[in-house]
């Protein structure tokens, strides 16, 4: 029996060093990741004025792009979880520079979309970006998703939708 609880404490510790490390290249990957969306929409037809940067600004810019090319019906499926993908960690990002935070692995209770979350600074609540962003262009209800600020909305609202 203490043989078998050995292999689940080790397995454990290696699953550990594979989050951090996917954790660092998610930090990596957040701080480029307006211009790597810059980049997929002018791949997918949509020329962008501006640089994308982690700004709350640019989010709403960064959200009119991707609801135009989500609506292209030319554009694979790839592409659009790709471009959700890069808006989540531009979203991430834009958080922590403006509200305070840190990328982190979550492992508690809740489901979220992806293990990689922001741990907001003052209250040590998690925001999982990538819940908000995952088929954006589907979520009606969400706040400020009619004038196309629903990520500006959440960077505003992020700790009542933090867990």
């Amino acid at each position: 029996m203490a043989n078998w609880k050995a292999r689940v404490r080790s397995a454990k510790k290696a699953d550990r060093r594979v989050l951090n490390q996917q954790l660092e290249e998610i930090r990596q990957e957040a701080a480029t990741a307006g211009r790597d969306l810059r980049f997929l929409f002018e791949s997918n037809g949509r020329k962008m004025d501006i640089d994308p940067q982690a700004t709350v600004e640019s989010l709403t810019d960064v959200e009119r792009h991707y609801r135009a090319v989500a609506r292209d019906s030319g554009v694979s499926p790839e592409d659009l979880a790709m471009i959700e993908r890069l808006m989540a960690l531009l979203l991430g990002e834009t958080l922590i520079r403006a509200r305070g935070g840190r990328w982190d692995v979550y492992d508690g209770q809740f489901r979220t979309a992806s293990p990689f979350v922001v741990t907001l600074e003052q209250t040590g609540k998690h925001f999982d970006a990538a819940v908000i962003t995952q088929s954006l262009h589907r979520k009606h209800s969400l706040d400020g998703a009619a004038e196309g600020e629903a990520l500006a909305k959440a960077v505003a609202k992020a700790d009542a939708l933090a867990f």
